[in-house]
């Protein structure tokens, strides 16, 4: 039977090889620790809300690597490494990460950004490649869709910039304001329902449920007709998680909204 330790060790090299296989996102060392080993584990034992840990057969004290384990210590539902800033390497929101009923994204960046301010950091970096993933419950089938464009669908900005994340680049920056305006004052009204048919026609494999997919749409288009077209796309991603999956991407494209670059954010302190 493996070891914690080994688990650990294994864990982290699956999801690096994933990472830099399918984004070409690798970590890098900088030095100048924020803290030692021996100091980072005295500050994490002050948070027992999630299963987080120091991965020490990975960690020097110029570069500590934190793995947030699930509750069961079979995967890693985030890391991120310590130098002179904060960067957080991968993101999975599932949910055995978290032991309460709090949502586990939001526990995480508070705690990240809590752990920086002990440490006398002031730079977090983040590479936003983060999914969603719902299951299907009718033919169980896993769907995902990216948080930076479908929360611009529903929220009006990428995932992280509810917790005052922002692109380094200027010109995906200049994108989220961009499309924050342009979706900010459209009413369902004034959204063409082709837009999202036309997806579906193109998108959806099993032409018999195009009808039935259809009707379910316009029911929500009327009910939310005379409100933000946001609240549309929140009730298809919510009620419609696998439809919303196939179809979000191309919505984006037809409403022309600026598709973001630079998957790098930062957030200073």
């Amino acid at each position: 039977m493996l070891s914690i330790r080994k688990k650990h060790k294994e864990l982290v090299d699956k999801t690096n090889n994933f990472i830099n296989n399918k984004y070409g996102f690798k970590s890098y060392r900088l030095i100048q620790s924020g803290g030692s080993i021996n100091k980072i584990k005295q500050i994490l034992k002050n948070y027992n809300e999630i299963n987080i840990s120091v991965d020490e057969l990975e960690s020097l004290d110029d570069e500590i690597r934190i793995l947030f384990l699930s509750i069961d210590n079979t995967d890693i539902c985030a890391s991120f490494v310590i130098t002179s800033i904060i960067e957080i390497i991968d993101i999975k929101n599932q949910g055995n990460c978290i032991k309460t009923n709090n949502k586990f994204v939001s526990v995480l960046v508070k705690n990240i950004i809590d752990i920086a301010k002990q440490l006398n950091i002031n730079h977090i970096e983040l590479s936003d490649n983060s999914y969603y993933r719902c299951i299907d419950k009718l033919n169980n089938k896993s769907y995902s869709y990216k948080l930076d464009l479908a929360n611009t669908l529903t929220n009006g900005i990428p995932y992280y910039y509810k917790y005052k994340f922002k692109y380094q680049n200027k010109r995906d920056h200049n994108a989220v304001k961009m499309n924050y305006n342009k979706l900010k004052n459209m009413q369902t009204k004034d959204l063409d329902r082709n837009i999202i048919f036309s997806s579906i026609d193109e998108q959806i494999q099993d032409k018999s449920d195009i009808e039935k997919i259809k009707k379910e749409i316009d029911l929500l288009y009327k009910k939310y007709k005379e409100s933000n077209v946001k609240k549309l796309f929140y009730e298809i991603k919510y009620k419609m998680c696998n439809i919303f999956s196939l179809i979000y991407d191309s919505i984006f494209f037809k409403l022309g909204l600026v598709k973001y670059t630079d998957k790098i954010m930062i957030l200073d302190l």
